[in-house]
């Protein structure tokens, strides 16, 4: 599973999802903070491949991801 976890001030939310991104097998195309403390926002894109042989085009994957505070 895809999961990560990150401190809910914000801390360096786009280094540790690259690191997890990369942990999973895939790599961080883009990541940006908006706001700030108390109220933020992070969304991350990330490229992940697919599975070689399925006959798959292209042969990656790339979604976003929202998180933060309301």
């Amino acid at each position: 599973p895809y999961t990560t976890l990150f401190r809910s001030d914000g801390g360096d939310a786009c280094a540790e999802a690259e690191k997890v991104a990369d942990e999973n097998g895939g790599r961080l195309t883009g990541c940006e903070v908006r706001g700030e403390r108390p109220r933020f926002v992070v969304e991350v894109t990330v490229a992940l491949p697919l599975l070689e042989g399925r006959g798959f085009n292209p042969g990656e994957v790339e979604r976003s991801a929202t998180a933060g505070t309301v």
